[in-house]
């Protein structure tokens, strides 16, 4: 289809804005690709839970452990109420994060869960920074748990309530 001056309509500045396009994208591809994400030399997360088999309601001790190099900030996990399937409340920290020499972070949690079955706590990640403000994200792996029901294992369901029990009249 010609355009009001003769030629391709379109074609001219079509062009260019694509030729513009992949020139932008080239150069963006490229930027990404020689910037690897920095990741710490002697970092280490780890999880626990303690216990690992519960029935439901009851208490899990769940400590996350970071161990970090002189000069590298760790910023707290950010746990609400929960965590995953899991009722979550900060219990403690130690160590401080902003230390300058090697040291080790320890945040723990209480955790409960109230439903029955294999349960898995999730990752949970921290974020360091070094001193150039260059920042990573680093998680634990995820901590598997046991959650066992309280009713016995032939009951299948929760039993009613009794009704009222009538008593004696005693004489005042």
């Amino acid at each position: 289809m010609e355009g009001p001056r003769g030629g391709r309509s379109g074609s001219g500045r079509g062009a260019r804005a694509g030729a513009r396009l992949a020139a932008a994208c080239a150069a963006a591809c490229a930027l990404g690709a020689s910037a690897a994400p920095w990741r710490p030399a002697g970092v280490a997360v780890t999880a626990t839970a303690d216990p690992t088999t519960v029935t439901v309601g009851d208490p899990i001790s769940y400590t996350l452990t970071v161990s970090a190099p002189a000069g590298v900030e760790v910023t707290p996990p950010r746990i609400g109420e929960s965590l995953g399937e899991f009722r979550a409340r900060e219990i403690g920290r130690s160590g401080d994060p902003g230390d300058d020499g090697p040291r080790e972070v320890t945040f723990r949690y209480d955790l409960r869960v109230f439903a029955t079955g294999e349960k898995e706590i999730p990752a949970v990640t921290v974020t360091l920074r070094d001193r150039d403000g260059r920042t990573a994200e680093v998680a634990a792996a995820p901590v598997a748990v046991l959650v066992e029901s309280v009713l016995d294992a032939e009951a299948r369901d929760i039993r009613d309530i009794k009704p009222p029990v009538d008593l004696p009249a005693f004489p005042l």
